[in-house]
Order: structure tokens, then C-alpha cells, then sequence
């Protein structure tokens, strides 16, 4: 699988606020997940890397780290289309 090329691919059509808050609800449920808490909706790994073209079994921190990657690139874009 490859990795999307923007942040968009958590809720394609969406705007920037409503994918980043998609992004910090994932990135919540994971840390919860790694110190043990169950998510009601059973595991939430493979349905993030559907979504963002990670390995399902990859470690959480790889995951957390990938969903950073992809709040910060939203944060860019819009400070950049805020400053011009």
C-alpha cells in the first residue's frame, strides 16, 4: 500500500477542520488504546490504516506518528492560505 498524498484521505470532501479533528479523535483513541482501554467499536488500527495506507498490525506509535505528520501538514496549508 502506498501512503496518501494528503490529508484529505480521512474524510475525502471534508473540510481541513473537520479531517483534523477526525485525525485528533484517531490519535486520542490510539493512546487510549495502548494503555489498554478497549475502543466500543472493537479495534480502530485496521480502520485507520485503511484509511491512511499503514500496515494494520504496525506498531500504535507508528500510527500516532503518521496522524502528526498529517495535523501538522493541515495546520501548514491553512496558515499558508491565511497568510497570502
Amino acid at each position: 500500500m502506498t501512503r496518501p498524498a494528503d490529508a484529505n484521505v480521512v474524510a475525502p470532501g471534508a473540510t481541513e477542520e473537520v479531517n483534523y479533528f477526525c485525525l485528533a479523535s484517531w490519535k486520542g483513541a490510539l493512546k487510549l488504546e495502548r494503555v489498554g482501554m478497549k475502543h466500543s467499536g472493537g479495534a480502530i488500527r485496521p480502520r485507520i490504516a485503511a484509511r491512511l495506507g499503514l500496515k494494520p498490525r504496525q506498531d500504535r506509535d507508528v500510527f500516532i506518528a503518521r496522524i502528526e505528520e498529517l495535523m501538522n501538514q493541515i495546520l501548514k496549508e491553512k496558515a499558508e492560505r491565511e497568510a497570502v
